[in-house]
């Protein structure tokens, strides 16, 4: 799992080398709930973004740059530092913080523009996704260009939990549609549960490897691990760039869904087919110019009552601090 860590935060490292103009380094205090603040950075030189906790802090950072945009989410106690080495390929757009709750310092490389200077988005007026409902459980197939994980889902009402139980150890690459392009990364398959709670937004991530377990106030390990998630990540993360297009009712078997479409211009990114029933996602196409690069499908759905023990983390399991 450490080494999972180490690919989150390594992602735009990966991805990334810099050339543009040093701005002044500032220094902001926020303070208060759903606060959003932007950012313009130009620089010549790698640059840090570093966040000093005053208060519990949870929040998200955007990095918007000419040809993709990085999202990370941070959870800091009182005192807590993190900071993220930026290295930008192309000139950053904007960085933008994102604090759900706390007070925090902000030292950034870069020229404040206040929230109420910029252009209002559609991601400033989303309404809260609809909740799961309902209980089952179902088998699941991630074909990711022929390579097959499998794996299960419990539901129960707003909370599910998601198993690999495909326990071959094995690299995969995955490729997604950004804003401004085609990125890729390459993830470590593991004998992981990740157990996602749609009403409060926390996210608990189990090795089962090492017999420890992560608890995030975000979704930090769904984005890479968790495809249930991918629809409501891109929509709501970067919503500015994507629109939803309804296609109407669609049987997926004998499961009416609604089908739903998520395109970046002309360009098609996901197709998605979501139960009526249960108001979650059943099956995900992601595609990559025009084909389909991934699909997740949940099989064999078995309507049945589910305990509430299956969300609970083994006794023996230590946890770990992100």
């Amino acid at each position: 799992m450490k080494r999972f860590l180490m690919l989150i935060s390594s992602i735009m490292i990966a991805l990334i080398i810099s050339n543009c103009l040093f701005a002044q380094e500032t220094i902001d205090r926020l303070s208060g709930k759903n606060q959003k603040i932007h950012y313009l950075v130009k620089s010549d030189l790698p640059f840090e973004v570093t966040i000093k906790s005053e208060t519990s802090s949870k929040g998200e950072i955007n990095y918007i740059f000419e040809n993709f945009d990085y999202s990370n989410y941070f959870q800091l106690e009182k005192g807590g530092t993190a900071s993220y080495r930026i290295n930008p390929t192309e000139k950053v757009k904007k960085i933008i913080i994102k604090l759900f709750e706390g007070a925090i310092l902000i030292d950034h490389g870069g020229k404040l523009v206040k929230a109420s200077e910029m252009p209002q988005t559609a991601s400033q007026t989303n309404q809260p996704e609809p909740l799961p409902r309902g209980s089952f459980i179902a088998d699941t197939i991630w074909n990711i260009d022929g390579e097959i994980i499998k794996g299960k889902i419990y539901l129960k009402d707003y909370m599910y939990r998601y198993d690999m139980t495909d326990e071959r150890k094995r690299k995969i690459k995955i490729k997604n549609v950004g804003a401004h392009g085609i990125t890729q990364q390459i993830i470590e398959l593991k004998n992981l549960t990740i157990i996602v709670n749609k009403k409060t937004g926390k996210e608990i991530a189990i090795d089962h490897e090492e017999k420890n377990y992560y608890e995030s106030e975000g979704l930090l390990f769904s984005p890479l691990y968790n495809p249930s998630e991918s629809f409501y990540i891109m929509k709501s993360t970067f919503s500015e760039h994507y629109k939803v297009v309804d296609r109407g009712s669609e049987n997926i078997g004998q499961i009416t869904c609604d089908k739903k479409d998520l395109r970046y211009g002309e360009i098609l990114v996901q197709t998605i087919w979501i139960s009526k029933k249960y108001n979650f996602p059943i099956k995900t196409i992601n595609y990559i110019e025009g084909k389909e690069h991934m699909v997740f499908e949940l099989k064999n759905i078995k309507e049945t009552s589910v305990d509430l023990k299956i969300f609970e983390i083994p006794k023996v399991y230590k946890k770990k601090e992100l």
